[in-house]
């Protein structure tokens, strides 16, 4: 029996089933990995990344754009990222690197659809745990400053279709503040 030109037959259509089927269980398992490393960052740091992401948000508001959301694996990388600027002590003024900005610099851990702000936040000596609420403020301030100042292409901004992290590393004069964002989707309204 002829089938008609333009039709597909039973097997093709359990094939893409099933390739449809495996790819959202493999999207799924990425998502919700339990395997995924703990959060390196030490307490203080924890706390002055919940000051960075107070700041972002608010600047969110003003913007009219939802509270934007802290995705777990992009927080570890963006924590990372924090810390091998604080290892190599480098960095001395904000910079941008990823998908999007065009420029010589880079930073460390890139990542496909991937955007990195960086900035460096002199501190003087902070030696109590918690770091005070005027401390966190301040480093907060300025990372947000800085992140405004590198943000050619309104990464700040961006939409649901983002995931984000922050990550910050605290060295004896210099807190390392990153905020990552991950498009999620190709196309954005």
């Amino acid at each position: 029996m002829s089938r008609a030109q333009g039709h597909l037959s039973v097997f093709s259509i359990a094939v893409i089933f099933l390739f449809v089927f495996a790819m959202m269980y493999q999207a799924v398992e990425f998502a919700e990995n339990p395997n995924l490393p703990e959060d390196p960052a030490e307490d203080s740091e924890k706390l002055v990344r919940t000051a960075v992401w107070e700041r972002v948000n608010q600047y969110r508001a003003e913007h009219d754009r939802f509270t934007a959301s802290s995705v777990e694996r992009v927080q570890i990388e963006a924590q990372r990222t924090a810390e091998q600027l604080a290892e190599e002590g480098q960095l001395s003024r904000p910079i941008a690197s990823g998908t999007g900005i065009s420029g010589e610099l880079r930073l460390p851990n890139p990542g496909a659809r991937c955007t990195q702000f960086a900035v460096p936040v002199d501190v003087e000596s902070i030696d109590t745990v918690p770091v005070p609420m005027t401390v966190r403020d301040e480093i907060a301030t300025e990372a947000l400053a800085g992140f405004e100042s590198v943000d050619s292409i309104d990464v700040l901004t961006r939409g649901p279709w983002a995931n984000n992290g922050i990550g910050v590393a605290i060295t004896e004069e210099t807190a390392y503040v990153t905020y990552r964002s991950c498009l999620t989707r190709r196309f954005s309204p």
